[in-house]
């Protein structure tokens, strides 16, 4: 059975809801809410600092502590915040952290070869790992900076979602090292995304303390990239690579577990969410569903259940030569509605 790797809301109603659904949870992630240490998402109202009496009761669900901000302020590398740093993290008792500034997980583990010797370090789905070679080196890279352990899994780049043949084998060649294989679900970023590494840098800016800076990095994405053009070719949509809860039966095969986004919404739809995941079937507006799309739902709605179920074989399988294609383009045209304002 697949299991799920949920965002995190230190709330009561959350942890309710997270330890009714246990045996679905494979682990939860979330931020430290530190102000001097980023991560991949725009600071919100839901980034608390997390509250360990609030953490879910099962001892089986691991925790993963987000430290996945393209880069970070170079005046946190210094040894009082990273020894601060890592005794946060072993306060909550965490399984692991995620990360991608490699310059930050190597002063970590210069740090405290103690800590190095048992965290589990997972690379970040915006590590783009989608090739063999990408995969060696990177667990390669862990290891030669002084952690012991191979990651426990691997988060494969969000475009293997749509190339179902390279997702295959290259799940089985990472799977024969014993290490599990996660895929992103509901990113709902473009596919093969060219704003994407400049996106995430301007999410690292907000991260700093300059209120000017953080106002010009949140509004150039809806400006100039991704929903702009969402905008004005609404088959993106479905050529990103997302998964819907419906589809989950067709990757299960070939992997362990699914990360579900969404730290940027409200802990209410998050649990709508997840529960769609669980019981895999979600019969609303699919860009509620998909994180990055969230703004577009204020203006239409893509009726999810009006996929047809041929979908996801159809978009797996094809050459991407979406020029000389109108499955997309005719798709589209018949499951969305312009709401009303």
């Amino acid at each position: 059975m697949v299991k799920y790797n949920i965002p995190y809301y230190f709330n009561p109603e959350f942890k309710q809801f997270t330890d009714k659904y246990n045996t679905y949870i494979d682990s939860i992630y979330y931020t430290l809410g530190l102000t001097n240490i980023g991560d991949a998402r725009y600071q919100t109202g839901y980034n608390k600092v997390p509250d360990v009496n609030l953490l879910p009761e099962s001892n089986n669900i691991k925790q993963y502590i987000i430290l996945n901000a393209r880069f970070n302020n170079p005046v946190v590398y210094n040894k009082s915040d990273i020894r601060r740093l890592i005794n946060i993290i072993e306060y909550y008792e965490a399984t692991g952290i995620v990360f991608l500034d490699a310059y930050l997980l190597k002063v970590i583990s210069k740090q405290s070869k103690s800590f190095a010797k048992y965290i589990d370090v997972i690379p970040s789905v915006n590590m783009f790992i989608d090739t063999y070679d990408k995969y060696t080196k990177t667990v390669e890279f862990i290891q030669s900076i002084g952690f012991e352990k191979s990651p426990s899994k691997i988060i494969l780049d969000r475009s293997l979602n749509r190339n179902i043949l390279s997702l295959i084998e290259l799940s089985k060649s990472i799977r024969k090292d014993n290490i599990k294989v996660e895929l992103l679900a509901n990113e709902g970023c473009l596919y093969r995304c060219p704003y994407k590494i400049n996106h995430d840098i301007l999410i690292a800016l907000t991260h700093f303390d300059n209120r000017n800076t953080v106002n010009s990095a949140e509004n150039i994405n809806p400006l100039f990239g991704c929903i702009d053009d969402y905008k004005h070719d609404f088959s993106k949509i479905l050529k990103s690579p997302f998964i819907r809860p419906d589809d989950v039966y067709y990757y299960e095969e070939y992997i362990d577990t699914i990360k579900i986004a969404g730290r940027m919404k409200d802990p209410i739809t998050m649990m709508d969410i997840i529960d769609a995941y669980i019981h895999r079937s979600y019969a609303k507006n699919l860009l509620v569903l998909n994180d990055s799309q969230g703004s577009l739902s204020e203006e239409y709605f893509i009726f999810n259940d009006l996929i047809p179920k041929q979908f996801v074989e159809i978009v797996t399988m094809c050459d991407k030569h979406c020029i000389t294609c109108n499955y997309c383009n005719g798709l589209i045209n018949n499951i969305y509605q312009k709401l009303q304002k």
